[in-house]
């Protein structure tokens, strides 16, 4: 639990510190980018846990919520797309790593597969929403109001913290922003880098087991 409670402390605390190194520091600012990225993919790690219902002594649903909130995600869609990834792990229908199936056509893999190199977590959670709104027994179970739900939470918190941070160094609206984005982008860029070195992107047939042992 405590582990919990510090990740979705430190993470808007980044935020909220980043734009102000920055503007005293490019450089010292490039290495906080570091502590950003190690503290996003820290956030990333406890969500899949707690999915899971890895921790003891918690509801592990609501630090699931709570941590996807912390993460900019929808909790609905990791969820969903999780369950169908342990499913059909190492195999081209792991709808985690292979949200549009097979792709045919050369220039739509390339299109993917820069979309994953440089947009991280983002073209993944991207994908992930149009795969589920576009799968009849996923769309039943996605709740469109919750989403707005979920995405209006992490804009109110991170618009608080963003703001927070602007008056306390005195900064402008771009100066605030930026740094943040930037930290963002780049933990999202290393978080699904992480995701895919792990399951190394094998995509082969067979049942669980002999997929399993592919890894």
């Amino acid at each position: 639990m405590y582990s919990i409670i510090a990740a979705c402390l430190f993470w808007p605390l980044c935020l909220f510190l980043v734009p102000g190194i920055w503007a005293s520091d490019p450089i010292l600012g490039i290495f906080f980018f570091l502590v950003m990225i190690w503290s996003y993919s820290w956030l990333g790690v406890l969500m899949h846990e707690a999915s899971h219902n890895y921790f003891r002594g918690i509801n592990n649903r609501i630090a699931y919520n709570a941590l996807s909130v912390m993460l900019f995600l929808d909790p609905q869609v990791f969820r969903l797309s999780h369950a169908i990834h342990h499913r059909h792990v190492n195999s081209i229908h792991d709808r985690h790593f292979y949200q549009f199936g097979r792709i045919h056509s050369r220039a739509l893999r390339i299109c993917k597969n820069v979309g994953e190199i440089f947009l991280g977590v983002i073209f993944a959670f991207l994908a992930g929403n149009y795969y589920i709104v576009h799968d009849e027994k996923l769309r039943k179970k996605y709740n469109p109001l919750m989403s707005l739900v979920w995405h209006s939470s992490w804009i109110a918190w991170v618009s608080i913290v963003l703001y927070a941070s602007s008056r306390t160094f005195g900064l402008g609206f771009w100066q605030t922003l930026l740094p943040a984005l930037v930290g963002f982008w780049l933990s999202a860029i290393m978080l699904r880098h992480i995701e895919l070195v792990e399951h190394g992107g094998i995509a082969i047939e067979g049942d669980l087991e002999k997929r399993n042992m592919a890894t």
